[in-house]
């Protein structure tokens, strides 16, 4: 690492090599800078890699791996401060950088030499390497196809453009969900009204109010006290105003309708996708992603994917739901149960990206909030336990009764997650799991350590 490193300036905490990232020390003048001397760096070393003799796999595949790793330790830490920490000054340095990325990643991508020496390393190797590498080696051509690298001048020429506007389109469509989300703040005057909320959101939002100049308390749309309004606050019209200030954002539609409406810029998204697609010879944005893809085709998907058809019913019946025609949403629910197996409520709210593999025998109750690229398998139940009864012994409805999954969450065939618990971000639970209390993010929930945790069912060995 030292002999990359250590010709660079090691001052800028970017560069320095750190096994962390230095968050603290990060500035904005620092970014543009670093990647600019990172990408300088790296196309003298992808010159001096074409030039290599022999070219194996120790000497082409693994340096090459190591300036992508090199490349996404450094950019990694400036996209998520640009995230959680944005400005002004931050956001001008990182949209500074795009288009240098964009254009160092797709030169290297369309580079015809580099794709020769792979092909060659692949034919002289091949018997010689492992599972593993050889599969490095594979996507590595599979990638360079799909970049164009075959292409003549002038659609090698568009489509690198189509890749610069691609990567600028969308840090704009992240902008304006960022923004759409600080816009919006809930002035509550009635503690009656925050019932439910846990200390922290109300101190914050206390002390939120103060800084603005008023009485009360004020909430804003941030994850953690969206997360906590949405679990845990009994008013039902405070629920309601948060998750439609949080599924409206950035749209025609909700709190700041228009302001910063992404409507265009999805609109040149998938303009743009289908070009770049048809400039690979691909039909349409669909076929050319499932080139990565295990399915051979998109009828294929759309067809034997019970999932895909699931996911669309919900789509409509959620709409209608929300609309107030619960009885028509729950007609086309049944409609898709009966297709497809998947028995999902018109209530629950699914995030986008999330997909059911098989399907067969899925439950989803009506209060499940599932998050961003959340993946489930068959058999899988999102479920509640019964009804509390009140001093009368009537039963309280109206109270969420079912789980959360935050994003990126996996739940493997068999598996029953019952109540109002929320599943951490980037959990995996296993199958057949019996989960009934919350577990936080990044745990990985298997039988064992269910059955050897203290305290039984729920309770999680990380």
């Amino acid at each position: 690492m030292c002999s990359y490193n250590c010709r660079m300036n090691t001052a800028n905490p970017l560069l320095a090599g750190h096994t962390l990232p230095a968050f603290d020390a990060i500035r904005p003048e620092h970014v543009e800078t670093g990647i600019r001397e990172l990408l300088e760096d790296s196309r003298e070393r992808v010159r001096q890699i074409e030039q290599v003799e022999p070219a194996t796999f120790q000497s082409v595949v693994e340096p090459l791996e190591e300036l992508g790793h090199r490349l996404s330790r450094t950019w990694s830490p400036v996209g998520h401060l640009n995230g959680v920490m944005n400005n002004e000054a931050l956001r001008e340095k990182y949209n500074a950088c795009l288009p240098l990325l964009s254009a160092y990643g797709t030169d290297l991508a369309q580079n015809e030499r580099l794709f020769r020496v792979y092909e060659k390393v692949r034919a002289t190797e091949a018997a010689a390497l492992d599972a593993e590498q050889l599969a490095v080696v594979d996507h590595a051509l599979l990638d360079f196809r799909l970049a164009g690298v075959a292409l003549d001048g002038a659609k090698k020429d568009r489509f690198k453009e189509v890749m610069l506007e691609l990567s600028t389109l969308a840090a704009k469509f992240e902008e304006n969900v960022l923004d759409s989300t600080n816009a919006f703040t809930h002035h509550v005057e009635s503690a009656e009204e925050l019932a439910g909320l846990n200390m922290m959101i109300l101190s914050a939002a206390r002390e939120r109010a103060a800084a603005a100049g008023k009485s009360g308390w004020l909430l804003g749309l941030d994850q953690p006290t969206y997360v906590a309004v949405v679990t845990d606050a009994r008013s039902p019209d405070l629920r309601k105003a948060f998750y439609q200030a949080w599924s409206t954002r950035a749209s025609d539609q909700g709190p700041s309708a228009g302001q910063f409406d992404n409507r265009p810029v999805m609109e040149k998204l998938l303009a743009l996708r289908h070009e770049s697609a048809q400039l690979l010879g691909y039909p349409n944005y669909a076929a050319y992603a499932l080139a990565r893809r295990m399915a051979r085709s998109v009828d294929e998907v759309l067809l034997c994917y019970p999932g895909v058809l699931a996911v669309i019913h919900h789509r409509i019946a959620h709409s209608l739901y929300q609309l107030g025609v619960p009885l028509v949403a729950r007609i086309i629910a049944e409609i898709s149960h009966s297709a497809t197996g998947i028995d999902i409520h018109p209530g629950a709210r699914i995030g986008s990206g999330f997909f059911i593999d098989h399907g067969t025998g899925v439950v989803i109750g009506e209060t499940t909030i599932i998050g961003e690229r959340v993946r489930i398998y068959q058999a899988v139940t999102l479920g509640a336990k019964r009804f509390t009864q009140d001093e009368s012994g009537a039963l309280e409805k109206g109270a969420p009764r079912h789980p959360i999954l935050e994003d990126e969450v996996v739940v493997y065939a068999g598996a029953t997650i019952l109540g109002r618990i929320t599943i951490g971000r980037g959990s995996s639970i296993g199958g057949n799991v019996w989960l009934t209390r919350s577990v936080p993010s990044g745990s990985h929930v298997s039988q064992a350590s269910v059955q050897h945790a203290p305290g039984g069912a729920g309770r999680v060995a990380q």
